[in-house]
């Protein structure tokens, strides 16, 4: 008699499998079934663009500029309270007072995470 009910026994593992894998199937994840794929047009143009009805103009800001948090960063602290990213100055006067013209870069991010991102025309000393 113990023969029989290991044998059912096993008859009712094999049954649950099965289960399963028949409610899965009916999911779409089922053996053999490829996952649902769904595909997304792609623009080659950015979407951060500039608009020919924004037209670009350099804005001057005065203040101090300072390390930043990261290697390669550079902050200029504005006499505002505002921080600027400074982008393209190469080894730029720091702990002095120092007016910056540039343009803004909104859209950019950049790694160091400093403040808005300028970009640098002219670093003169008042």
């Amino acid at each position: 008699m113990t023969g029989q009910y290991t044998r059912c026994g096993h008859h009712i593992v094999v049954a649950g499998i099965i289960a399963g894998i028949v409610a899965l199937s009916g999911c779409g994840h089922g053996l053999g079934a490829p996952p649902a794929t769904s595909t997304v047009a792609v623009s080659a143009v950015p979407t951060a663009a500039v608009h020919p009805s924004q037209p670009v103009r350099p804005v001057t800001v005065r203040g101090t500029i300072h390390v930043g948090s990261l290697p390669g960063c550079n902050v200029l602290l504005a006499q505002s309270g505002v921080h600027y990213l400074l982008l393209d100055a190469d080894n730029p006067p720091r702990s002095a007072l120092v007016t910056v013209t540039g343009i803004l870069e909104p859209s950019l991010l950049s790694y160091c995470n400093d403040g808005q991102p300028l970009r640098v025309q002219r670093i003169t000393s008042p």
